[in-house]
């Protein structure tokens, strides 16, 4: 606290998602940790923003982590949370578990979004499976997503 300014959570979210962008776990995590020393309750957006850190630091036992202890803290879980432990699990290039994360989605009855096929789909794309891709796209289409400037 500075001359009584008093941080609240979207102020740590936003220092946390700072250190997400540069790939700076550890900086998100001490951020965290600091928002926690401060009673304040982690949101969402805390979570996936720390989940983001690990994943971009191509850590996916953390971003685990940090997903459980979302639901430790009594984060419901959302497509956000969702949609970034499946991108944990395709930057770190675990196919299987990306499959996994959306199928759980799914079973916890979440309705992905574009951005979530959009990930599972380029990651097909990117390893050279364009009949995954394909399948990816269609499953898309299948719940009502209409094909934009970022899906091609």
């Amino acid at each position: 606290v500075v001359a009584g300014i008093v941080p609240t959570v979207v102020a740590y979210n936003a220092l946390i998602n700072a250190a997400a962008r540069q790939g700076e776990l550890r900086t998100a995590e001490f951020w965290m940790g600091n928002m926690v020393e401060a009673r304040l309750v982690p949101d969402k957006y805390s979570y996936s923003a720390i989940i983001n850190a690990a994943a971009k630091s191509n850590d996916l036992v953390s971003a685990e982590h940090w997903y459980q202890q979302a639901l430790v803290d009594r984060v419901q879980p959302d497509t956000i949370l969702f949609t970034s432990m499946i991108y944990a699990a395709v930057r770190c290039g675990d196919m299987a578990a990306a499959r996994r994360w959306f199928r759980n989605a799914s079973e916890a009855g979440m309705q992905p979004d574009q951005m979530t096929f959009g990930i599972m789909r380029n990651a097909a794309a990117r390893t050279g499976d364009l009949v995954t891709a394909e399948v990816w796209y269609d499953k898309a289409m299948k719940v009502g997503f209409e094909p934009d400037i970022q899906t091609f």
